[in-house]
């Protein structure tokens, strides 16, 4: 009878096993796949996508290299990243874990700009949690710390990071949602002699939301910053806080999908409710209140391509602005204009660029068809 017992005990410890290496390969598989995908298409943006992708499949682990390719001008720059998984079934119910890094640099512009920050090794952290349906779950992103000496020495920067936290429920399969947080520290930049300047820009947390999928979602976003202050030669400025809010939505061109959680015809974008108000304190005490909508085309593909001319560039940038429908509302305390010297004040009040309503100032600005007007009066005419 023991015998039995024991053979039964050995039969289920093999099939547990069995059925965790089980799990561990079909994760791996799961990385390999997605990553193979990304590469194939634009990460959520045009020309932003990952190329040279190269996987080491394993077990238990497994690792990949490739090069994030992202828009910047003509040219794109390009990131080397590492990733690292662990796979397998875990506490938290996950069955895949990946870590991203930065890549080998090689000789490169952006090594020595991360060299003169001393930043040359991990200037970020990503990592990546899926579940049993192969779903992305949660994602962390921390920037490192920067302690800097730059320009010889005379200018220092100190600034402890960025974290990011976000819960995800199939936002970036077919849809779904996310949500999450942000901190960036507060930065100070000290100059030294003869400038003998301090800046320092306050803390900022954000909140965020996000429904739909990368080429067809929409976003809100609520933000404070805490107070930022510069001193140079005897003059200060002083902001107490800033507070904003608003939401954002977005549709690219896509195929299989007959939702529309945008709300948008294909290829456009729009900035809704954004609501800004401003604390100051030096060089004068006043709020600054300003409230926005605008709506964007949304291009295919990056308006900057290798071989064209300033004079296609310029020409393109025309005619996405000539797209572009805004307003713009500015309610300022009074007492923040008092630094503008009193004939500019004036001749803004006479042109009509700004209203008195009691003890603030007004604008309205409207950009429609590549036109701008503020309370009505064409700007320059």
């Amino acid at each position: 009878m023991a015998v039995k017992y024991v053979a039964a005990g050995a039969a289920a410890v093999v099939l547990v096993l069995g059925a965790a290496a089980g799990v561990s390969w079909w994760a791996g598989g799961r990385f390999e796949h997605q990553l193979q995908a990304a590469a194939r298409q634009d990460l959520g943006e045009p020309g932003l996508r990952l190329e040279d992708v190269v996987v080491h499949r394993g077990l238990l682990a497994s690792t990949a290299d490739a090069v994030l390719d992202v828009p910047a001008g003509v040219y794109p720059v390009g990131i080397p990243l590492h990733f690292t998984t662990a796979q397998g079934m875990a506490l938290d119910g996950t069955v895949l874990r990946v870590r991203v890094r930065m890549g080998d640099l090689a000789d490169t512009p952006l090594r020595s700009v991360l060299a003169a920050l001393n930043d040359t090794q991990d200037p970020f952290l990503l990592r990546m949690r899926f579940g049993w349906s192969g779903q992305l779950n949660r994602v962390s992103l921390d920037l490192t710390p920067i302690h800097a000496q730059l320009a010889q020495g005379h200018v220092r920067v100190a600034w402890e990071g960025m974290r990011m936290r976000m819960r995800v429920r199939g936002f970036y399969d077919k849809g779904g949602s996310a949500d999450g947080t942000v901190h960036w520290s507060p930065v100070d930049i000290d100059a030294a002699a003869p400038v003998d300047a301090h800046v320092r820009i306050g803390a900022v947390d954000e909140t965020f939301t996000q429904n739909g999928r990368p080429s067809n979602a929409q976003s809100t976003f609520s933000m404070t910053m805490g107070p930022t202050s510069a001193h140079a030669q005897g003059r200060a400025l002083r902001i107490d806080s800033v507070r904003a809010s608003g939401s954002m939505a977005l549709h690219r061109a896509e195929t299989g999908f007959g939702d529309n959680p945008s709300g948008l015809p294909v290829g456009s974008t729009r900035l809704k409710d954004l609501d800004v108000k401003v604390v100051m304190s030096q060089p004068a005490a006043g709020e600054l209140d300003m409230t926005a909508d605008a709506d964007a085309p949304l291009p295919s593909q990056p308006l900057a391509r290798p071989g064209m001319s300033p004079a296609q560039l310029q020409q393109a940038d025309q005619a996405l602005l000539a797209q572009v429908r805004g307003t713009l509302q500015l309610r300022s305390s009074a007492s923040l204009l008092q630094s503008l010297p009193a004939p500019t004040l004036a001749r803004l009040l006479q042109a009509g660029y700004i209203l008195r309503q009691g003890n603030d100032v007004v604008s309205r600005i409207v950009f429609d068809n590549g036109h701008l007007t503020v309370n009505g009066h064409m700007l320059g005419s």
